[in-house]
């Protein structure tokens, strides 16, 4: 499949509220543990951008790790939400011919580690009109204050990735 890069202007980020209102639980137990996430993406990364990427994966977002020339990431502003254990937080990335929905479920908290369940979702148009769908589902287990990368459209070292996302799980 050969995927054109998506201009950025046309590419929106949306998270949908986690609160009572938009929960799709009635109401959460008040006891319930509280995470914070912090969700930014960047388009069109280059092959060194990339790699600098895969440097700092699973780094404590405060290590600042010196970065390689033309390897400096635009991301855009980060989303910052309060999420309770067992509620989800769904995260859409639009663009004019690829659709993206993430769904991040916090499971629980083991000491500093938070376990997380990720679903990723992906339609993109293709060129004669059809409508290529992509889904994934995966466990990970996180370090509190650390970020994971995800790539919905996939990633190669010698040619970049069209869509980073970063994803940091913390305390309050």
């Amino acid at each position: 499949m050969n995927l054109r890069p998506i201009p950025i202007a046309p590419l929106l980020i949306f998270a949908l509220a986690v609160s009572s209102l938009g929960a799709q639980s009635p109401s959460p137990v008040p006891s319930k543990e509280v995470l914070v996430f912090s969700i930014r993406s960047a388009f069109s990364l280059t092959a060194p951008m990339l790699a600098t990427l895969q440097a700092k994966q699973g780094e404590a977002a405060s290590q600042r790790a010196p970065t390689a020339p033309g390897a400096d990431i635009p991301w855009t502003e980060s989303l910052v939400r309060n999420v309770p254990l067992s509620l989800p937080l769904d995260v859409r990335l639009m663009g004019s011919n690829v659709a993206t929905l993430i769904q991040i479920l916090p499971l629980g908290l083991r000491g500093n580690f938070a376990d997380l369940l990720i679903q990723g979702q992906v339609w993109i148009k293709m060129p004669d009109g059809s409508v290529s769908f992509n889904t994934s589902v995966q466990t990970l287990a996180i370090t509190l204050g650390s970020r994971v990368f995800f790539y919905p459209l996939g990633m190669d070292s010698k040619t970049g990735a069209p869509i980073a996302i970063e994803i940091k799980v913390e305390r309050p």
